[in-house]
């Protein structure tokens, strides 16, 4: 193949490009062997300084596939899938071989859909012995089977992203653990809300030794053998989410033991774990965390979390929500501490009327040290529309604003305030409606006015599309499919 592309180059250059140009070629063919790849965009660079010199410009193409192959790729990657295996690959043979070359089949992603089949699988991994990613989050398709899933597995031995957080039948514990068996290779593992239980985290923990990212969130049932035996044998591993399992105390030490030695975790998720306010505390001594999810942790208080925020000064995100007892000291301990945080969400922790007030006080903290901050999420508080607006009026980097059941702030006065500030991502049910009608096809964009009730049930009441789509393809046929995400 590589020399197959190499002629074709040649070919190519020698009809159109100056002499410098194949001299580079034969020196690079020399240099680092036929089977090296070529830098089209250093090839493209010694032809202008060659034209340069001698006031020559590129001739005429009129053929796109006068063009290298290595070109048609790279222009190719900036469509769509669907276009290209639709449209494109009907066009010519030449265009069929480019549109089923190995670089397009590295990532297999059927996220979110529905007519998913063994076949489908399996014919998208044939394009390519170098998957490195599968996508299957939110696919929920009888048709799927064990058999299919535990073949495809087998057909990738390149595999290094697995993403299986989806609803279909076959995917229960012993198929997982099947294909984890496959997939030596894997640094990346979603296997989200699947009802496992400490088998699958003893087969991770004994066969995938380079994981680095591994998410096992809501599956309820595993406790802190399967967890403390991924926390000792990957020891590579950066991201752990761990949310609304059975772990305790006992993996928390294990896990603050292990990074006071091997300092990996960057990202870090205990979200309505079973431990104790003492072992969140503990926590403090993971001080390369970037992003840390701690809610719902019951009996937690300020005096818990000012020695981990105090610790934690690289952090960029960092999730409080439904910490009940937390008060509203808590903004100014992270706006005068975490200089670098970009994400905060407070969700139902801060209920007191003045609660913007202490958290910014005319956004003096958040506007002196938090100016990187990109996203708020306040829901559930007793936030009033004045302290909205000074939000957006100090945080020039602000892009989502979560105000969820803000029940203190008039609604009409936050809907102007969206309206005013539109550069920010208002988070509201009217807003939300909104954002619903337009994904739909069904809202009216020449409105440029203040969002309303009436409004959204002026919009509500049209017609809605049908979910089914058509697309006519090259060959000169109809096809017809349903989006799951629309």
């Amino acid at each position: 193949m590589a020399d197959w592309v190499y002629s074709l180059l040649k070919r190519f250059y020698q009809r159109f490009f100056p002499t410098n140009v194949l001299q580079w070629l034969r020196k690079q063919q020399i240099e680092n062997g036929p089977d090296e790849c070529y830098d089209t965009t250093e090839l493209h660079s010694s032809y202008l300084r060659d034209a340069e010199e001698h006031e020559t410009w590129f001739p005429e193409v009129t053929d796109i596939n006068q063009l290298p192959y290595s070109v048609l790729v790279k222009i190719f990657s900036y469509l769509s899938v669907e276009d290209r295996l639709l449209d494109l690959c009907f066009v010519c043979k030449h265009w069929h071989q480019v549109c089923h070359d190995q670089t397009f089949w590295k990532e297999i992603d059927f996220s979110d859909r529905s007519l998913v089949t063994d076949e489908v699988l399996l014919r998208a991994v044939t394009f390519s012995k170098n998957v490195q990613t599968v996508n299957l989050r939110g696919a929920s398709n009888k048709l799927l089977t064990r058999e299919g899933l535990i073949a495809l597995s087998k057909a990738c031995p390149m595999l290094e992203t697995l993403k299986l957080t989806c609803s279909a039948s076959c995917l229960n514990e012993e198929t997982v653990i099947s294909m984890i068996q496959n997939c030596p290779r894997l640094k990346h593992l979603q296997i989200a809300m699947m009802g496992l239980t400490d088998e699958t985290m003893l087969t991770i923990a004994n066969c995938l030794k380079d994981l680095e990212f591994l998410s096992v969130n809501k599956n309820h049932v595993i406790t802190d053998d399967g967890a403390i035996a991924v926390i000792r044998s990957c020891k590579k591993l950066t991201t752990l989410r761990m949310e609304d399992l059975k772990i305790t105390d006992k993996t928390i030490a294990e896990l603050v033991a292990r990074e006071s030695s091997n300092p990996t975790m960057v990202d870090l998720n205990v979200e309505m774990a079973k431990f104790s306010p003492k072992s969140a505390e503990s926590l403090a001594k993971l001080k390369n965390l970037n992003v840390f999810y701690l809610t719902r942790c019951k009996g937690f208080t300020y005096e818990n979390l000012k020695p981990i925020v105090l610790s934690m000064t690289k952090l960029t995100r960092l999730s409080l929500c439904m910490n009940d007892e937390l008060d509203n000291r808590v903004a100014k301990l992270l706006a005068m501490n975490l200089k670098q945080l970009k994400d905060v969400f407070l969700t139902s922790i801060l209920k007191i009327p003045l609660f913007l007030h202490h958290l910014f006080s005319g956004m003096a903290c958040f506007a002196k040290y938090g100016k990187n901050l990109e996203m708020l999420d306040v829901g559930y508080s007793k936030v009033t529309e004045k302290g909205v607006e000074n939000v957006c009026q100090s945080l020039p980097k602000l892009r989502w604003l979560g105000l969820t059941r803000c029940e203190g702030a008039n609604k009409k006065e936050v809907e102007i305030l969206a309206h005013r500030f539109s550069h920010v991502q208002f988070v509201t049910f009217l807003q939300d409606a909104k954002r619903m009608l337009v994904k739909r096809g069904c809202w009216d964009h020449s409105f440029n006015g203040v969002l309303t009730e009436k409004k959204i049930l002026e919009q509500m009441s049209k017609k809605m599309p049908p979910p089914y789509h058509r697309r006519k393809i090259a060959s000169g046929g109809v096809i017809e499919y349903f989006d799951t995400r629309t």
